[in-house]
């Protein structure tokens, strides 16, 4: 186990009560899973990283696999602008489908990952839930 990606993410956490962390040796050396206490739309827990290479907290790509998973349409284009739409001024960023913090991980940083991907999450099904409500009475 990695002493300083442990040393991290208990300071972090120690400020975030309702959050949990197991290494994530199965991810790769060096990376911690969080437990956040937000929920995705479907009731699932939203399960958050840390990389203790890079000092950064991600989602490893798991956003868009919730929603690939939730079957929502597949426009890569159109989730990219809502992605990025969806992200904070600063702090957090989208890349080749994974969302990322900046560096160097802080308490403050892991928040605004989880409010964003709950944020777009949330936007992603409410604009298919509207798609899907509007195509039924169309001939």
């Amino acid at each position: 186990m990695d002493v300083g990606a442990s040393e991290t993410v208990e300071r972090i956490l120690r400020t975030l009560p309702d959050f949990r962390a197991a290494p994530a040796d199965d991810v790769g050396p060096g990376f911690w899973v969080i437990e956040t206490p937000l929920l995705l739309p479907d009731g699932d827990s939203l399960p958050l990283f840390f990389d203790g290479r890079r000092n950064q907290f991600t989602d490893l790509g798991e956003t868009i696999h919730w929603l690939l998973a939730a079957r929502v349409p597949s426009e890569p284009p159109s989730w990219r602008a809502v992605f990025r739409a969806s992200l904070p001024a600063t702090g957090v960023g989208f890349r080749d489908g994974i969302l990322t913090t900046d560096s160097p991980a802080s308490a403050p940083l892991l928040i605004a990952l989880a409010e964003t991907i709950q944020r777009l999450v949330q936007h992603v099904a409410q604009t298919d839930a509207s798609s899907r409500h509007e195509s039924v009475g169309d001939p």
